[in-house]
Formats: C-alpha cells, sequence, structure tokens
C-alpha cells in the first residue's frame, strides 16, 4: 500500500524534499530505565496544545531511541554477510580495497562502530558517519525527544534493589552488605508517541530503517533484564517537508 513511487531511484546528491515520517507509539511492556547520572530523565513541558499548564514528563532522548534501532540494523548486516564481524585493525593488518575500504580475509567491509566506518553499507548511508578529517555523513534519519503521555507521578514506579550473595542471602561471614539501592523505573504500559523522519532514501533503505524500528524490542540501561518496548506504526506520512516531530511542538507542514 505504500507509494513507493514518492522516493527517489538513487540517492540525490542535494536535498531534494523527499521525506518520509514513521508515526510511532512506543509503548513500555516492562520496567524501563531512561536515565542520566542516575535519575530518570524528565522535562516541564504542556499538558497540551490547548493547554498551558506545566507537567513533568519522562523522556526519551534521541539517542536512546536510534542507536538501539541500529545496534540492531548493524546485528542483521552481519548476520547476512553484508558487513564483517571483525574488529578495525591497523598498520600492516590492515587491508584495503580499490575503494581504500578496510576489509576482512574474505572481502566484506569491516565497519567498527564509532571506531572505523565503512561508509559505504546501509547503516552509515542511512544513519551517517564521523569519522574526524577522514569524512562525514549526515544522518538521514531525523528523530527527537519523546515525552510520555501520562506525567511522571504517573509513569514511574520506585524499586528497592539488592545484590545477594550466592546463596540467596545479603551476609556473608556475619557482614550485612551495602549493595541496596533504590531506582525510579518507567512504569509497563507507559506511552511515548515519536515521530522519525527519514530524508531523501531509497525504497530499500527506507525499508531497513522501518524494519530497524519494527525489529527493536529493547531500549534504555540494563536492557538484558528489563527495558522491552513494542513500537506500534500508527502511519507513514510522506511529504515535502517535515510535520510535527513530538506530541509537545507540533508544527504545520504541507503533506501529501
Amino acid at each position: 500500500m505504500l507509494n513507493t513511487n514518492f522516493f527517489p531511484v538513487t540517492l540525490p546528491p542535494r536535498p531534494s524534499g523527499h521525506y518520509a515520517h514513521l508515526v510511532i507509539l512506543r509503548e513500555t511492556d516492562s520496567y524501563a530505565l531512561f536515565q542520566t547520572d542516575g535519575e530518570l530523565n524528565t522535562a516541564r513541558v504542556h499538558a497540551g496544545v490547548s493547554s498551558s499548564a506545566l507537567i513533568t514528563r519522562i523522556t526519551m532522548f534521541k539517542r536512546k531511541q536510534t542507536t538501539p534501532e541500529r545496534l540492531v540494523g548493524r546485528e542483521l548486516l552481519r548476520r547476512y554477510g553484508l558487513i564483517s564481524a571483525d574488529y578495525a585493525s591497523e598498520g600492516k593488518d590492515r587491508k584495503l580495497d580499490d575503494r581504500g575500504v578496510a576489509i576482512d580475509k574474505t572481502g566484506l567491509p569491516v565497519c567498527d562502530y564509532n571506531v572505523d566506518f565503512c561508509k559505504q553499507c546501509p547503516d552509515c548511508i542511512s544513519y551517517g558517519f564521523a569519522i574526524g578529517d577522514a569524512g562525514s555523513e549526515k544522518s538521514k534519519v531525523y528523530s527527537d525527544t519523546a515525552y510520555s503521555l501520562s506525567a511522571f507521578d504517573a509513569s514511574h514506579e520506585a524499586f528497592t534493589l539488592n545484590a545477594p550473595y550466592e546463596d540467596g542471602t545479603m551476609s556473608r561471614k556475619g557482614e550485612v552488605t551495602s549493595r541496596i539501592n533504590e531506582q525510579d523505573h518507567v512504569r509497563p504500559q507507559t506511552l511515548f508517541p515519536a515521530v522519525i523522519t527519514v530524508r531523501d532514501l531509497t525504497t530499500p533503505l527506507f525499508l531497513y530503517v522501518l524494519s530497524n524500528v519494527l525489529r527493536t524490542r529493547r531500549y534504555g540501561a540494563q536492557t538484558t533484564r528489563t527495558g522491552t518496548i513494542t513500537n506500534h506504526l500508527l502511519g507513514i506520512v510522506l511529504a515535502d517537508g517535515e510535520i510535527f516531530r513530538t506530541c509537545t511542538s507540533p508544527s504545520a507542514s504541507t503533506t501529501s
């Protein structure tokens, strides 16, 4: 049902006004942690478009959304042999192809995240990269902070955490451990509306970004124990400009 004729056939050399917006509703399925310096990230924002009252909402910063999705995509690229699983090497151990891209012994491009990008895989083209003087590519995937629909008081819950010894107790040889802490968690079924904007990507690259969003399940801290989220795709808007970015700061745009 998606109008794939809207997307450019090849990547344009200059911005060409092909905007595709993914309207997402992120729903926590377990107790998640979106924190900085040990506390949940919050913001004082308007309660709604027609209300000037300020309330406190939990926030998901941009990188807490895009980084897990990007890593899921890179995992998929390695799974199907599109990029190498090797780490970047230096000196005489570094092998380059005709284009100057590092390759492994099988000829696959070595794309070491945040160390040595290959500059040619779907991840580098879509999400961009920066390698100092070696070059950079601006991200074609735009996102912004997502705010919880419900207020902070209704969206979080404090838990007391401990780290028991192997016998299941908090003491050893008569001494009680001090490894007890209290941490605020985001409650399950907390909703975070978000809009992800993709600009000037071809149809396959757009589907790559969309697949990353739908496949990613874990966000925030302690993702091996909690932090599962379901991303509900509410709609896809094709436009010649950006529509609203977050639920607290809508703006007008011409859409098609």
